[in-house]
C-alpha cells in the first residue's frame, strides 16, 4: 500500500491529488485517513472529486467522540461509486448511515469530528484486487 501526492493526476486548475495504490485484503480497508479533531458542526456536508484506474464502490466515513466522558466513537459512513473518469462526489452528512458494530452513543456530533477517511472496502470490492483511486479538492459545504 501507498498513499503519495501526485501532481500529474489532478482535476482542472488543481496543483495535487492524494493517490492511493492498494491490494486489498479480507478484512483490511485501504484508507486515505486524516487524524486530528476539528468541528464541522457549521457545516452540512464534504465535496471532493474522486478517480479510480477501474470503476468501483468507495466508501467515506467520520468517526466522532461521544458528548459524555466515553472513549468510544461513532463511525459514520457512506458509499459512492468511481470511474476512470474524474467525478464530483456531495455527501450531506445527514445522509450517512451509522455502522452498527461500534459501541458509541449512535449521535452525529460533527462538533467532535476526530477522524475522516476514504477507502476501498472488502464489503464491496473482491479481497486481492489491486488498484488506485485518488482524491481531490476535499471541501466542505
Amino acid at each position: 500500500r501507498r498513499v503519495y501526492f501526485d501532481n500529474t493526476t489532478t482535476t482542472e486548475g488543481s496543483k495535487g491529488s492524494i493517490g492511493i495504490e492498494y491490494l486489498l485484503g479480507n478484512t483490511h480497508v485501504a484508507p486515505i485517513e486524516n487524524i486530528m479533531k476539528r468541528d464541522w458542526s457549521l457545516y452540512s456536508g464534504i465535496e471532493f472529486y474522486v478517480k479510480s484506474d477501474h470503476p468501483e464502490e468507495l466508501r467515506f466515513c467520520i468517526f466522532d467522540s461521544n458528548k459524555k466522558d466515553d472513549p468510544t466513537m461513532d463511525e459514520w459512513q457512506a458509499s459512492y461509486s468511481a470511474g476512470t473518469d474524474w467525478k464530483k462526489i456531495r455527501i450531506y452528512f445527514s445522509n450517512m448511515s451509522l455502522n452498527l458494530t461500534r459501541k458509541g452513543d449512535r449521535v452525529l456530533s460533527l462538533d467532535l469530528v476526530e477522524i475522516f477517511k476514504f477507502y476501498a472496502s472488502p464489503n464491496f470490492t473482491k479481497p486481492g484486487t489491486t488498484g488506485t483511486f485518488w482524491i481531490d479538492e476535499i471541501k466542505l459545504f
